[in-house]
């Protein structure tokens, strides 16, 4: 290998190649012998890891539910591993609000047909309101935290679920009013005086129960999901929390 001043030396391929400056030698080259090698001790890896939507989310675009368009929904932004829980959570929704309109018609019926107070319609009115109203907050608190990886808004899912699944199996057993659960069996007579009329509640009663009780039973499926999708770090602070806490 040859060297003069002033010059770079690149007689080897494999050599170290040096350049004088006048601020001295410079190394510009790789060592004999082969490449670089690895780091032996790499960095610890987080445990928890958030998924980044492919694209970014219009969280103002309001397309749900239809004709309403209160809030943003799209099951193909979010990961194809999560469609299937987030598909769920909005199935929940879904029946919510079918058995809360399914409990208002039954209520007409029975005020009309068997003679059961009006105040049951009023009541089966507010439920209309007020039930799928929760239903589709929860949901979107689970949808929006998995499409877009905030912890914050998975754990309020965690808390809300759970209790909404209490409230479903409330509904399916108790009997208060226009809520026909499995104890109305147990009051018929103070409120049919005809075999038909018995058997019209009679429908009313499973119909209604069996369908809170699926509810019931798919809001704890999505509890159970979203826990074991085990991906949010609790222990990293969410800004985004701080500034909006809700």
């Amino acid at each position: 290998m040859q060297m003069m001043t002033g010059d770079v030396a690149y007689n080897h391929p494999d050599s170290i190649k040096l350049a004088n400056c006048d601020s001295g030698t410079v190394v510009i080259g790789k060592p004999v012998g082969g490449s670089v090698k690895p780091m032996t001790n790499s960095l610890p890896q987080l445990r928890w890891q958030t998924r980044q939507p492919s694209h970014e989310v219009n969280w103002k675009d309001f397309n749900y539910p239809p004709l309403l368009n209160l809030v943003h929904y799209d099951s193909a932004e979010v990961d194809r591993k999560l469609r299937t829980t987030v598909r769920c959570l909005n199935f929940s929704f879904l029946l919510t609000t079918l058995i809360c309109w399914l409990n208002l018609f039954d209520s007409v019926m029975l005020v009309a047909v068997v003679g059961v107070p009006f105040k049951w319609i009023v009541q089966s009115s507010l439920h209309v309101v007020l039930f799928p109203t929760a239903a589709l907050w929860t949901f979107y608190l689970g949808y929006r935290g998995l499409a877009s990886s905030k912890p914050h808004f998975v754990q309020r899912f965690l808390t809300l679920q759970p209790a909404l699944a209490a409230l479903y199996f409330l509904l399916a057993v108790a009997s208060s009013g226009s809520v026909n659960g499995l104890a109305r069996l147990w009051g018929l007579a103070d409120l049919v005086t005809s075999a038909d009329d018995s058997m019209l509640l009679i429908w009313v009663i499973f119909s209604e129960s069996a369908l809170w009780l699926l509810n019931c039973f798919g809001a704890v499926i999505n509890t159970v999901l979203v826990r074991r999708l085990n991906q949010y770090p609790e222990a990293l602070p969410d800004i985004e929390a701080q500034k909006n806490p809700w």
